[in-house]
């Protein structure tokens, strides 16, 4: 088949999509995470977190580490001894300084496995402490509302300012989920009781119980999260999929509970919903209660409340129709989790959600999606003295659109691979590896003011708790599996022990160019690993460039150039040829000259100022076939045999060959220049191809840079007629590509 026919249509499909990119330029890199620590051991989790007003953090969680960090004089700095059972998880409690030093820390908990959920600090510095135990001999005070383990699930602690004295202990009936103080002295702590959600009041001071209720219907409820407003309105969120749960002044025209015809969970049965209700100061009415969800699962994961009283609820969300007002991002994903190559799937994909309510619940001021294409949950939020919150989280891919000035613009970690969506409570819905934190922060009127990747190269991150900080940032922690984040001084763990504690500064940043933590990606499937010889790779980072970015433009020798705007970009010291460079992203072509190398240093310099290296592997081939929305997952970046656009509503004939674009195939059987635009004689490939279609051809993309691959393919030749897009599955130098699908007629 003549390759050369394709030329112009590669370069239109390939344009809008990797290779000459022209993406949406970002500012200056505000915005930095001023502050990065390990904390903990094996086990350890931070599930909660709470502030103070001279900028401490507190953390509660949770670990089965012999050797957390403890400190002399705290109220029980030595580990529990193993349960009779086997090893048993405790409770832990900690102080950090607004610096990032540790201030105390402790365990609790007692002879069973004991987990805190909740975290809640007075203007004393008392801190409050809820969650679950199994212990029968937790410890306890005098004045306990419940005093005996029998029947009891959760716990309700109070500790003195220096993290040394328990000032009141007790069991709960119930599990315990959150715990929050309010201004007027009041705490409240919500959790499950039976199938319905519970709610407890106490005054702190003395530590006396004033009203315990429930909250639900003939279905199951639960509370994941509660607030106390300045009018001393208790505020909480959760979900229920009782089509009888109460409501009062509900948010007209938001879909409720409600039959789910498919879900991997509950494959036939209701669907949950998220709620918000407050009730009064003493527990004793009901203000408001509203459900907030679409016709998939949804859940409220946790709440906050602004100055003025209106509640803002984050959660999560496997609904295409959730309700949206002044949305800052809409519906980002596909109706499903993608578990093959096909666009097919049963298992709804989960993604966060933040909705404001009016001060009497009656209306949305906004209501949001928070994520991109690909599975994203949100665990924690934090409102600041501007009325604006920060909601955190987790996602999987490159999707997620990173604001201008964001910390981190990429996932790092990204792995294609099939996952199945369990849920949308907590981290359910997403895979562990290969996943990024995620921080988003929401003016008072829903506009988005800053959204970041978090992360290394491990994957793994989960932003689990979230309070606010300084400076208009965030305090945020949660588990990794990297070994590579940025610690600084003043850490309080240097090495990586599953879990961290960070801090943002909006203020921040030095515009010096900086390539982000696992930032160079394989343009074509965004993933991070080994570069090839002619790869063309995506780098991430900030102060990379000019604003707007600037495109591709050729020497005088009718090569792509090796500088743009002041922007060059060095592997070893072999200049790169640029086909973009913007102020926080390059898109660049490795030079052949890394082949036979185990390692390469790259270095970004912009007007004369070069940036920290950044130190990858070399391998041989590290292919990645483009995609249209270049995730490398989905419909592919390909033209039909007549030279148009693959897609859905332009599918391919049976039989018919199709032509796709790689790149990261290593050396080809012809030597080019770095940056040659290669216009006859083609080289073909240097490695094996092995596919399991017809190959028409294989080479350098005649008139495209070289580097660049095209694959003439035959496909759905032997494809039954119901299926409807066919994913070619092919291997160079024995390294598979995740497939793509084209779309079959």
């Amino acid at each position: 088949m003549n390759t050369r026919i394709r030329r112009k249509w590669a370069a239109r499909l390939l344009g809008g999509v990797a290779l000459f990119h022209t993406a949406v330029s970002f500012g200056a890199d505000a915005g930095k995470v001023s502050y990065t620590s390990y904390f903990g051991g094996i086990g350890t989790a931070v599930n909660a977190m709470a502030s103070d007003t001279q900028g401490n953090v507190y953390l509660g969680g949770v670990t089965l580490s012999a050797d957390l960090p403890v400190t002399a004089g705290a109220y029980h700095p030595q580990p529990y001894p193993d349960c009779s059972g086997g090893r048993c998880q405790h409770a832990f409690v900690a102080k950090v300084s607004a610096s990032g030093g540790l201030v105390w820390s402790t365990y609790l908990g007692g002879n069973g496995s004991d987990v805190a959920t909740g975290i809640a600090v007075d203007p004393g510095g008392n801190v409050y402490l809820a969650g679950t135990t199994g212990s029968t001999d937790f410890p306890l005070t005098p004045d306990a509302v419940l005093a005996s383990a029998a029947g009891a699930q959760g716990f309700l602690v109070k500790l003195d300012a220096a993290g040394a004295k328990l000032l009141y202990g007790s069991y709960l009936g119930g599990t315990a989920s959150a715990v929050a103080w309010g201004g007027n002295g009041s705490l409240v702590v919500t959790g499950t009781t039976g199938r319905s959600a519970s709610v407890m009041g106490w005054r702190s001071a003395g530590m006396t119980l004033v009203f315990s209720r429930l909250l639900g219907g003939s279905g199951t409820t639960a509370a994941h999260a509660a607030a106390i407003g300045a009018d001393g309105g208790v505020y909480v969120a959760g979900s229920t999929n009782s089509s009888d749960f109460p409501l009062k002044n509900a948010i007209p025209g938001v879909v409720g509970t409600q039959y789910c015809p498919v879900h991997l969970v509950n494959p036939d049965g209701p669907c949950s919903g998220a709620f918000v209700t407050k009730l009064s100061a003493d527990g004793s009415g009901v203000l408001y209660s509203t459900l907030l969800g679409g016709s998939q699962e949804n859940s409220g994961t946790a709440v906050t409340v602004d100055a003025a009283g209106s509640a803002i609820v984050a959660g999560n969300t496997a609904s295409a129709d959730f309700p949206l007002v002044h949305a800052a991002m809409a519906y980002p994903g596909s109706l499903g989790c993608q578990t093959t190559a096909t666009p097919f799937s049963a298992t709804p994909c989960p993604h966060g959600f933040v909705s404001k309510l009016t001060p009497d619940g009656s209306q949305l001021v906004y209501s949001t999606y928070v994520g991109g294409k690909d599975a994203a949950v949100l665990a924690g939020a934090a409102v600041d003295s501007a009325g604006s919150v920060w909601v955190v989280g987790s996602t999987m891919g490159n999707g997620f659109p990173a604001t201008p000035g964001a910390a981190q613009h990429a996932n790092g970690s990204q792995q294609i691979y099939s996952a199945w969506v369990l849920g949308n409570q907590g981290m359910d819905g997403i895979e562990l590896r290969g996943t990024a934190g995620i921080l988003t922060k929401l003016q008072g009127d829903g506009t988005l003011e800053y959204a970041s990747y978090f992360g290394g190269t491990g994957g793994g991150e989960q932003v689990l708790a979230a309070a606010s900080a300084p400076n208009g940032g965030v305090w945020f922690a949660g588990p990794t599996g990297s070994t590579d984040l940025s610690v600084g001084p003043g850490a309080i763990q240097a090495a990586n022990n599953g879990h961290f504690v960070a801090r943002t500064d909006l203020t921040a940043g030095s515009g010096a160019p900086h390539i982000d933590t696992g930032g160079l990606l394989n343009s074509a499937n965004l993933t991070h690993g080994a570069v090839a010889p002619g790869e063309i790779v995506t780098i991430f980072g900030s102060g990379l460039g000019p604003t707007p970015g600037v495109g591709a433009q050729l020497d005088v020798r009718g090569f792509v150039a090796k500088q743009l705007a002041g922007t060059s970009v060095t592997f070893d010291g072999m200049a790169a040829p640029l086909l973009y460079a913007g102020a926080n992203q390059i898109n660049a072509i490795v030079p052949f000259g890394v082949a036979g190398k185990t390692g390469t240093q790259i270095v970004v310099t912009v007007n004369g100022v070069g940036s920290p290296a950044d130190v990858e592997a070399v391998a041989v081939v590290s292919p990645g076939i483009y995609s249209s929305d270049m995730s490398g997952t989905g419909q592919a970046a390909a033209l039909n045999q007549d030279g148009t656009v693959n897609s859905a509503s332009n599918p391919a004939a049976r039989g018919s060959v199709v032509s796709f674009w790689i790149t990261g195939a290593g050396l080809l059987n012809a030597a080019y220049a770095d940056g040659e635009i290669v216009t006859n004689n083609p080289a073909g490939l240097a490695l094996p191809l092995v596919s399991g279609a017809a190959v028409q051809y294989a080479g350098q993309a005649p008139g495209m840079v070289a580097g660049v691959v095209q694959l003439n393919l035959v496909v759905g030749a032997d494809l039954p007629p119901w299926v409807t897009s066919a994913a070619p599955n092919f291997t160079i130098g024995g390294v598979g590509v995740y497939p793509v699908f084209v779309a079959l007629r």
